[in-house]
C-alpha cells in the first residue's frame, strides 16, 4: 500500500479545500438569483415596496406554516433566501433614497 510521505498531507489538504470549494460555488451558482427576482420587484423600488412584498412573502414561506417534512424544508431554504434578498435591496434602497 502507499505510506504517506512527509508534506503530502499538505497535497491532500489543498486538494480537499479546492474539492469542497469548488462543490460550494456550484451550489451557489445554481441556486443564485437576483435579489429582485426573489422579491418579485423592479431592482428601483422604495423601502416601503420592499417592505410590502417582503412581509407578504415571510408569510407564505415561514417554515411553520408547511407541515410536511420535505415542505418545511424548502420553505425554510426559502425564507433564508427571501431575508438575504430583503436586506441586500433595502440597504442599497436606503442608500439610493437617503442621499
Amino acid at each position: 500500500g502507499y505510506r504517506m510521505r512527509r508534506g503530502d498531507h499538505r497535497w491532500v489538504a489543498c486538494a480537499l479545500a479546492a474539492a469542497a470549494c469548488l462543490g460550494l460555488l456550484a451550489l451557489a451558482a445554481a441556486q443564485h438569483r437576483p435579489p429582485s427576482e426573489v422579491l418579485g420587484v423592479s431592482h428601483d423600488a422604495t423601502p416601503q415596496e420592499l417592505k410590502k412584498a417582503y412581509r407578504k412573502l415571510s408569510l407564505q414561506l415561514h417554515p411553520d406554516k408547511h407541515q410536511q417534512p420535505e415542505r418545511k424544508e424548502w420553505a425554510e431554504r426559502q425564507f433564508i433566501e427571501l431575508g438575504r434578498a430583503y436586506e441586500a435591496l433595502l440597504s442599497a434602497a436606503i442608500r439610493k433614497f437617503s442621499g
